[in-house]
């Protein structure tokens, strides 16, 4: 368990299946530069996605930092396993087959704009694909009702732990996601940036 911003102890979401070197790349713990910044994908319109993590761009490791301050801050909870750890974590988490960790932007219709190799594995796409989609195509169209009130919520809240709910794969295959936790993006000014949704592979149900 990793500490919260407020120094008690957090649940944390780290990878079961954590395999992390202890440099990658020469990139150690700490600052992430501008090729780390963070996703703040937002507005009326699309623009550039973002790339397929990799040591260029540290593994989106801004952007997976503003990821776990948010869930410490609103939900006590952790998705690194130190508020200090560093792009090496990120590439961790984003080659991850144990933990699904997604996230959209703030457009009108948001758009994915991360995914764990989990997630990419569950929906059966590609990162180029899977980061093109509308966030509400991941469920089945009888079921978006249901997700929206969800976002909602989650807007209002700030964050809904222990989610179930159908979502749908690229090919058809619906499966039941389970002990979920869904809350907003925060930026260092408090600004929402989108929403991210995390859960493990152990608790989907193909139906």
């Amino acid at each position: 368990m990793a500490p919260n911003s407020s120094g008690m102890r957090a649940r944390c979401w780290w990878p079961h299946d954590d395999r992390r070197p202890t440099r990658l790349g020469g990139v150690g713990g700490g600052g992430g530069g501008t090729r780390g910044a963070a996703l703040h994908v937002g507005g009326h319109g699309r623009c550039e996605r973002p790339t397929s993590p990799c040591g260029e761009n540290l593994w989106h490791y801004s952007h997976v930092k503003m990821m776990d301050q948010s869930l410490r801050r609103l939900a006590g909870m952790a998705l690194l396993p130190s508020p200090t750890a560093g792009p090496a974590h990120a590439s961790t988490l984003a080659s991850s087959e144990d933990l699904i960790c997604v996230s959209h932007g703030t457009e009108d219709d948001p758009i994915f704009n991360y995914a764990t190799a989990a997630a990419l594995s569950l929906w059966e796409m590609t990162w180029d694909e899977f980061v093109a989609t509308p966030s509400r195509l991941s469920a089945e169209a009888p079921s978006r009702e249901e997700r929206q009130t969800l976002l909602d919520r989650v807007a209002s809240d700030g964050f809904i732990a222990d989610y179930s709910g159908v979502r749908v794969s690229t090919s058809g295959k619906r499966f039941m996601i389970k002990g979920a936790t869904v809350f907003n993006l925060l930026d260092d000014e408090q600004v929402k940036r989108g929403q991210a949704c995390v859960f493990r592979i152990s608790e989907v149900e193909f139906l």
